[in-house]
């Protein structure tokens, strides 16, 4: 099931379903030929498209947890509760990103991916509160560490050099957002927002890790 597709043409919503037909390793990148289609996974319906996944920036989640656990072959209790354990960790942070399909349907995960990994690079703060980082912006985060030992120089400043795109996409993923519910982008709006989806997107980049 597609939870975020990079091509921003390919007309595939979140939540589509596929049969995976064909795989292969270009220039270093996994890529899956798929069967994409207007139906669901116990239905099948016509075929709509045949994009390709690429396993660098593209999302989906499989059938899950339950029929892999069926499909396994218990060799011995140890490998068993292993895999047992794999499965279950997969399938929680399948349906963690189930949850906040708005996050990929309304903003730029892929960007934000990157700027929580260089945030977690700069050693500056405990990641479990990192989510105001999303929208404080440049000049706010640079004043706030002008007296503070900085753990990795090299990374604050890739983050100061993100920190007002990263603002600026925030507020553009929450207008996106309203429009869609039907709701004015006023600043009350806006604000009342804020806080709730930074927190969505840092715990969608938490469970992808």
């Amino acid at each position: 099931m597609l939870l975020h597709m990079e091509d921003s043409y390919s007309g595939l919503m979140p939540g589509t379903w596929g049969t995976v037909t064909s795989e292969a390793v270009i220039m270093g990148v996994k890529q899956y030929g798929v069967n994409w289609d207007n139906g669901t996974k116990e239905k099948p319906g016509e075929i709509i498209s045949k994009l390709q996944l690429l396993s660098d920036i593209d999302m989906w989640t499989t059938e899950g947890f339950k029929k892999k656990l069926k499909e396994n072959k218990i060799i011995s209790k140890k490998n068993f509760i292993k895999e047992t354990d794999d499965l279950e960790r997969e399938w929680k942070r399948n349906m963690s990103i189930i949850k906040n399909i708005d996050v990929i349907r309304f903003f730029d995960f892929q960007f934000f991916r990157k700027y929580l990994d260089t945030l977690k690079e700069s050693g500056i703060v405990n990641m479990f509160g990192a989510s105001p980082y999303l929208y404080m912006g440049r000049d706010r985060i640079k004043h706030e560490f002008t007296y503070e030992e900085i753990p990795n120089e090299e990374a604050f400043n890739q983050l100061l050099d993100m920190a007002d795109e990263s603002q600026a996409k925030m507020i553009d993923g929450i207008i996106k957002l309203l429009d869609d519910m039907g709701k004015e982008s006023d600043l009350t709006n806006i604000n009342s927002k804020l806080r709730r989806y930074s927190d969505k997107i840092l715990n969608s980049w938490i469970n992808l890790h």
